[in-house]
């Protein structure tokens, strides 16, 4: 008992990280890799060398220390979806005792343990914890460094100033964005000398030391940051300024919630301004609201601004620095009320609601929300024969980090080779087109070539066709004559001669077709005399499908086939697919 009152804080901190690392731990690899994080995939496949890492990054828009720690996950656990994911959520993990601390640092011991509770559930937290990009990187190093800048203000301490480099070179190496975490440490340390400190020689020495060193630091980064600034166009568009309410709602992924924690900041706020008593904690607690606010006030308006007058950088993701000091001011406001019990219970109210909101309101570790590419390359990989890929908008690479992960002998390439292929008539005759976007397809090959789609897979914002080329493939024509019955329709075709025994046949249902799951289709091949030589089964499930035959039938030999569909199943195409194909 005795140990439990000497330790309470760090006792209550545990519990709560262990919570935070249940919750991020859970369903981490449940939804696929998006397009974003197959980028940071591909870059940091383990075949990769350090350097190259560190190339592909700085040639994107991305500075390289969020993808070498991917890289070097990838090395000692192997190329998996777990392992992509694991630093995102250890660092989501790390983030809760960061955020006591700042909070500890700011306050009080309770309102940093009230912070850690609300970083617990939020959903921005618990989601970017799971993915494989910088994000929740970017958040540790923004509480890291703004912690020890905080301390070496009013602290004579050179570690803290050297703890302060070591993190804020770490943000800056994560994300371009930490820039506008120092416009806005600066912006607070000039005001904090205006305060009285302005005549404190040791703290304006430690401060140019602190300022040369991380300048020095950044100097590798500077011809990419120069490069990335000559950009022209990019995804980016500049938002309205009130852009910022919808943020502020996606950071508690629903707008009533979002309305409690907007009431607690504001809470602190007031009472930060006009409740506060004197004396030096009193000042130290009024300036760590003051300081929040700027934070805030900067961490947006600087990115927002810069769109006005150059490319547009500001996204909801680039923001979510903003979400500690918001989680600061709600966790200072809980304190601010005047009854202990009250207190923790409005904030086991908060917390709790965050919970079901995050696991009943959004559904969030049932509801897959991310592109299917995971889904579409089991599909592709299923397919059989083995089939050529090519992609659109550069996403072979991302279609390529799953084949590699699965462990598929599927390998795609650009619709680029594609069309080079087909200009020279060189094309294969049976192939897929794989795209990754919202608005996928976007090309003309089809109409230029004459390219037939016999199938098309779509899952959730991934999309693949399987087209057929006629210039190399033979369309066989159905009969007109069909045999209804009881079972379904009998559709005929043929006759088709066998020039090699590596052909196959194609048969394609209407890629519009939805019926009964369990449809089945039935292909009978008769030589001329009528007989039934070999007969082929195959439920195609639900969606659009082809299924391809290899008949056991000796060159030059004729065949017929008798394709029985469900009697609401529309006529099929047929195809005579060169050996060459697969």
């Amino acid at each position: 008992m005795l140990f439990c009152r000497r330790n309470e804080t760090a006792i209550w901190l545990a519990l709560i990280t262990a919570l935070a690392a249940v919750l991020r731990i859970k369903g981490l690899t449940f939804q696929s890799y998006w397009f974003d994080e197959l980028f940071s995939a591909h870059v940091s496949r383990p075949a990769h060398t350090f350097r190259e890492v560190v190339e592909l990054t700085l040639a994107d828009v991305h500075p390289p220390f969020y993808q070498l720690a991917m890289w070097g996950s990838y090395k000692a656990f192997g190329y998996t979806e777990w392992a992509g994911r694991f630093p995102s959520m250890l660092a989501g993990i790390l983030a809760i005792p960061t955020i006591f601390l700042l909070g500890r640092e700011l306050f009080s011991k309770r309102a940093g343990l009230y912070a850690a509770a609300l970083a617990v559930p939020n959903y921005y937290l618990v989601y970017f914890s799971q993915e494989a990009r910088s994000y929740t990187f970017f958040y540790l190093f923004c509480c890291l460094s703004f912690f020890y800048f905080m301390r070496a203000l009013r602290r004579d301490s050179w570690l803290d100033v050297a703890l302060y480099i070591f993190s804020t070179i770490l943000l800056i190496y994560t994300h371009y964005f930490g820039f506008v975490m120092l416009v806005a440490q600066s912006t607070i340390f000039l005001i904090y000398l205006a305060l009285g400190h302005r005549r404190d020689r040791k703290l304006l020495y430690r401060s140019a030391v602190a300022m040369g060193v991380t300048l020095a630091a950044m100097l590798p980064l500077i011809p990419a940051i120069i490069d990335h600034a000559g950009i022209g166009t990019f995804w980016i568009t500049q938002p309205q300024i009130s852009v910022a309410i919808y943020y502020f709602m996606d950071y508690f992924s629903s707008a009533w919630l979002a309305s409690l924690y907007a009431l607690l900041a504001l809470g602190a706020i007031t009472f930060g301004v006009y409740r506060v008593g004197s004396g030096l904690d009193s000042t130290w607690v009024r300036f760590g609201v003051l300081a929040l606010v700027l934070w805030i006030v900067i961490g947006f308006l600087l990115p927002w601004l810069r769109g006005l007058v150059a490319q547009p950088v500001i996204t909801n993701r680039n923001t979510i620095m903003l979400i500690p000091p918001i989680l600061l001011l709600s966790a200072y406001g809980l304190t601010t009320i005047p009854v202990l019990l009250l207190q923790r219970v409005i904030g086991l109210v908060v917390l709790v609601l965050s919970i079901v909101s995050l696991v009943v309101g959004i559904d969030y570790y049932g509801r897959g929300t991310k592109n299917q590419y995971r889904k579409m390359a089991h599909s592709l990989i299923d397919y059989k024969p083995v089939l050529p890929i090519y992609t659109l908008n550069f996403n072979h690479k991302k279609y390529n980090v799953y084949f590699e992960q699965l462990g598929s002998e599927l390998h795609a390439v650009d619709a680029s080779l594609l069309e080079e292929k087909l200009g020279a008539g060189v094309a294969e005759p049976l192939f897929w087109i794989g795209d990754g976007l919202l608005r996928p397809f976007e090309t003309d090959l089809e109409e230029r070539f004459g390219l037939v789609q016999v199938a098309l897979y779509r899952y959730r914002s991934v999309a693949a066709q399987l087209l057929v080329n006629p210039a190399h493939a033979k369309a066989i024509a159905m009969e007109p004559a069909m045999i209804a019955s009881a079972d379904g329709n009998w559709h005929s075709v043929g006759p088709v001669v066998w020039l090699s025994d590596t052909d196959t046949l194609l048969i394609a249902l209407n890629e519009s077709a939805r019926v009964n799951p369990a449809r089945t289709v039935r292909v009978d091949l008769l030589d001329i005399a009528g007989r039934v030589l070999e007969s082929h089964r195959a439920d195609l499930g639900a969606v659009p499908s082809t299924m391809q035959i290899n008949p056991q039938v000796a060159v030059g030999d004729a065949v017929r086939l008798l394709i029985r569909l469900p009697v609401s199943e529309p006529e099929p195409g047929v195809w005579l697919i060169p050996g060459d194909a697969g």
